[in-house]
């Protein structure tokens, strides 16, 4: 990505790195399930909100795209399909435990009931397109 300086006349512009959302996604469901494994009190609801926005914000063919290109990469493969996998248990049905987390993070903001419908909803199409993109074209 390119950014570019706002102010008038300054023509500076740098080319930098930035995650996607699927390799934000991976960051997320990498830091919750650490935290799930360790010791009680370390997740923060914030951080499966933040998954959960970027359920919300970002179409299902733009995951699926991130997810190849990270299944793509030798450095990150193994990570992104953890990842995945982790992503369906977090998220996956409505009693789980991001889905809690999620709960927790918009109460008074959104009724539970549609949290929790709408989170492993969220996740099965991104997981569907990304599985859909992994399938073995031919």
């Amino acid at each position: 990505m390119t950014i570019a300086a706002l102010e008038d006349g300054d023509d500076r512009a740098f080319s930098i790195a930035v995650a996607g959302p699927a390799a934000l996604v991976v960051a997320k469901t990498h830091k919750i399930a650490g935290r799930r494994d360790e010791a009680k009190g370390r997740l923060k609801d914030k951080d499966a909100l933040d998954v959960f926005r970027l359920l919300r914000a970002v179409d299902p063919p733009v995951f699926a795209a991130g997810f190849a290109r990270l299944r793509a990469s030798q450095l990150a493969a193994d990570s992104a399909l953890w990842a995945l996998s982790e992503l369906e248990k977090l998220f996956g049905e409505s009693e789980s435990v991001g889905v809690a987390m999620v709960v927790r993070a918009t109460e008074g903001l959104m009724l539970e009931a549609e949290v929790r419908a709408a989170v492993p909803l969220l996740a099965r199409e991104v997981l569907d397109a990304a599985g859909r993109e992994a399938a073995p074209k031919g």
